[in-house]
């Protein structure tokens, strides 16, 4: 017996830029034959409506780590200054652009697990001391929520 001509390699994930363009031509195609069907048109508004909600809670995270780099960065300042170094330090934290980095990298920028100078401790001390936005309370959903009129 012969075996069966059908490549045994795994499917192409969906995720794949090529594969979500091929599915949009596709959907345009369906769409311009022929009106959309309840379904559709139901499929459609609710996607909008996800994409919607996703977008503003990819803002409001963007927004609240940006105060967050703040509050560390006036944090990081008040530990350095208390220190009364002989050379002025100028701390600025900001938000890595998107798209910029891998998860990898978080680790090549870490600080040391232990404070070796007194200016790793205040940097240590501070980020200990600063709550991150995990630490808000509620869910981000219930704080976009309560921020929408």
């Amino acid at each position: 017996m012969r075996a069966s001509s059908a490549s045994s390699a795994s499917p192409r994930s969906s995720t794949e830029p090529r594969w979500y363009a091929l599915l949009a031509e596709l959907h345009e195609d369906a769409r311009s034959s022929r009106p959309p069907t309840p379904g559709e048109i139901a499929y459609d508004e609710v996607h909008e409506a996800i994409t919607d909600l996703w977008d503003a809670l990819a803002e409001q995270e963007r927004r609240e780590y940006a105060d967050y780099a703040e509050r560390l960065t006036s944090a990081v300042q008040a530990r350095l200054a208390a220190l009364d170094l002989p050379t002025p330090v100028t701390v600025n934290i900001k938000l890595a652009p998107e798209g910029t980095h891998s998860s990898y990298d978080f680790d090549d920028h870490a600080p040391a697990t232990y404070p070796r100078n007194a200016i790793e401790a205040a940097i240590d001390d501070a980020i200990a001391h600063t709550p991150t936005p995990s630490a808000l309370p509620d869910t981000p959903r219930d704080r976009l929520s309560a921020a929408q009129p």
